[in-house]
């Protein structure tokens, strides 16, 4: 009887790790890529979201188009807002992959570069901005911004933005990629970020 049990056990215990490891194997099987920039920005990218600044009162919703070129060691990124009050700006990021999992980035209106580093499956970026005023000057701000993904599949970027240290504002935005047509190729960027791309032609702010 003690060994007819034993092996009754020893079966269940088997099963247990064989039924263990196979859901193991199964999550690995659809666990998503590590946020990348050119793992998900290449190709075509959508985003909404808002800036506001309780301090001065604004709160200004936007979306947002993407397009993402990557050619082996710069993601080209050319964004184009649309803003509630019907204004429209065009914008291009470009960063460059300088080490395992760090970057350069310049736009028109960042102040010198922004550094990039991805580290836990989260994208973060550091950089000064130059931000237009009614009167036709500038103000420069600081934005801290975090880019991960969400259990829904997108991508949620929060923005701390602070003046002389003191937070001011917050920017939110969050971004999603097209959907897979019958082709699927329409969400190529996200699964296959280091394909090289053609880069695009030189956009200018609008």
């Amino acid at each position: 009887m003690i060994h007819t049990t034993s092996l009754i056990r020893a079966a269940a215990l088997t099963g247990f790790i064989a039924a263990v490891a196979g859901a193991a194997s199964a999550a690995d099987a659809v666990a998503p890529a590590p946020l990348t920039l050119e793992g998900y920005f290449t190709g075509t990218t959508h985003g909404s979201g808002a800036f506001n600044s309780w301090i001065a009162g604004v709160d200004r919703a936007f979306e947002l188009t993407a397009e993402g070129y990557w050619d082996g060691t710069t993601l080209t990124l050319v964004e184009d807002f649309r803003f509630a009050d019907g204004a429209r700006e065009r914008k291009t990021w470009r960063f460059v992959r300088t080490g395992e999992g760090t970057y350069i980035g310049t736009r028109e209106d960042v102040v010198g570069e922004a550094v990039v580093t991805t580290h836990d499956g989260r994208i973060r970026m550091t950089y000064d901005l130059d931000l237009p005023r009614a009167d036709g000057s500038t103000i420069r701000l600081h934005f801290r911004d975090i880019i991960e993904r969400q259990r829904d599949g997108t991508v949620l970027n929060t923005a701390r933005v602070t003046k002389f240290g003191l937070p001011i504002a917050r920017v939110e935005v969050v971004f999603s990629k097209p959907a897979i047509g019958r082709g699927g190729g329409a969400a190529a960027g996200q699964a296959a970020g280091s394909r090289s791309t053609p880069a695009p032609r030189p956009a200018t702010s609008q």
